[in-house]
């Protein structure tokens, strides 16, 4: 996780191994980086992904995230989401 502008951070990287998954993982890393994103003072989390990526995508909707304009560009990255922390 970054800062990207005051009040305003972004996961750059999150990632369970094929092994690992349906076991909760990538939703308690998720809830931890929103945790630790508040203890920063970030009220607002930004991240990107891909379309084929659909169990990342139903994770970042069951965490409240909704989709937004593009705010980054790469050649792997084609939709964007954003969540206000409470």
């Amino acid at each position: 996780m970054r800062e990207l502008e005051p009040g305003v951070g972004e996961v750059k990287h999150m990632y369970v191994l094929a092994e690992a998954r349906r076991r909760g993982i990538g939703r308690r890393l998720m809830v931890a980086v929103e945790d630790e994103a508040r203890r920063r003072g970030l009220h607002t989390l930004r991240l990107d992904t891909r379309r084929d990526l659909l169990e990342a995508i139903a994770l970042y909707a069951s965490r409240g995230y909704v989709e937004i304009p593009a705010f980054t560009r790469g050649e792997y990255v084609d939709r964007w989401f954003e969540n206000r922390l409470y």
